[in-house]
């Protein structure tokens, strides 16, 4: 059960970001389809948009004995704005099996998401439910959310997490907590600061081992003259003795969009540099000016753009590849079509 539960906060949390994306009435084009290849195989997900585009249904393949196999169905309902109202994921297993996740999204006057409720389901019986409440300050910053385990409809709290923000509005912490033996106990902690610009400088990481918060990893930023971000230090202190350095390296295209990343692990404190993996970005030439960086990339250092993360139409990524020092390489293909009829669109 809690495996499940961990299972389906996973999902949660990506599909949060997609629920942010912009009006669909100011698409001129949305994302058709991805195909991707990765070490587990060949992958296709295909969009399909109805009722004028407030009904999306994506299919999940998987390439099996050179035919396509249905994974995964995920239907979305949005509202007006494009906003997520409720998500029906349906997996199929081995052996037949389906399990399904429905999910709930309430939002307030404002637009915010005040709440989240799922609901999982296999071919036997009902998993398991939870619920998330979510809190802003009067600047609409997030400042608080809650998990629940809802048990015979008795909310149960699981873990909560804080956001402090200073004065300009760039989040300076979050802090975690889980729920045990009736009280909050802290899990682990980040921590932001920045240079006089605004510009993220650090993050810090602290991770609770055994009874005392230990620092866990940091993630620096450095930049050039022109202020771009040219390179980011990725340290994770896995113990007293064992530490995991790696470096990112950024390159961009005239437009500002990063086309490749170099990654490096560091040896002897960083004086030796081992050559990892490289990943390309590929645009079309309508694509806009801004980087691709987001929120995933708080998550895990080495994703800079998760596909699955991506708002419909939001921006015109073509392909992302990556190519591994062992010759092993994956790649993502991105396909784009036009939404008809913009005009009665707009009038709604």
């Amino acid at each position: 059960m809690r495996v499940f539960l961990r299972g389906t906060m996973m999902l949660l949390c990506i599909y949060a970001i997609c629920a942010d994306a912009q009006k669909y009435q100011d698409y001129t084009e949305r994302l058709d389809s991805i195909v991707q290849m990765s070490v587990e195989g060949k992958r296709k997900t295909v969009f399909d948009y109805q009722m004028d585009s407030l009904y999306v249904t994506e299919k999940i393949y998987k390439a099996m004995h050179k035919d396509w196999q249905l994974c995964q169905i995920k239907v979305r309902h949005l509202n007006e704005i494009g906003k997520t109202t409720h998500l029906d994921i349906s997996t199929m297993l081995e052996g037949g099996e389906v399990e399904r996740v429905f999910v709930d999204f309430i939002y307030d006057a404002q637009g915010r998401n005040v709440e989240t409720t799922w609901m999982g389901k296999n071919n036997r019986q009902y998993e398991e439910k939870g619920k998330r409440e979510f809190f802003y300050d009067d600047h609409d910053n997030l400042i608080q959310y809650t998990t629940y385990d809802v048990y015979d409809s008795i909310p149960l709290p699981v873990s909560g997490t804080i956001f402090k923000y200073a004065i300009n509005g760039k989040m300076i912490s979050r802090i975690n907590n889980i729920w045990r033996n009736g009280s909050w106990e802290l899990s682990n902690s980040r921590e932001w600061t920045y240079d006089e610009k605004g510009r993220t400088q650090c993050m810090t990481e602290w991770m609770k081992r055994g009874k005392t918060l230990r620092l866990h990893g940091k993630l620096e930023y450095n930049y050039n003259s022109q202020g771009v971000l040219k390179d980011v230090t990725y340290r994770r202190e896995w113990s007293d003795s064992a530490r995991d350095v790696r470096k990112i390296l950024f390159l961009y295209d005239s437009k500002g969009n990063p086309v490749r990343e170099k990654h490096y692990t560091l040896r002897k404190d960083g004086r030796e540099k081992e050559f990892s993996h490289t990943i390309k970005y590929r645009y079309y030439k309508t694509a806009p000016g801004t980087s691709i960086m987001g929120d995933a990339y708080w998550e895990d250092p080495y994703v800079i753009c998760n596909s699955e993360a991506i708002p419909h139409g939001e921006y015109k990524l073509k392909e992302k590849d990556t190519i591994y020092s062992i010759g092993l390489q994956e790649w993502s293909k991105y396909y784009y079509s036009p939404i008809k009829d913009i005009e009665r669109l707009n009038q709604q």
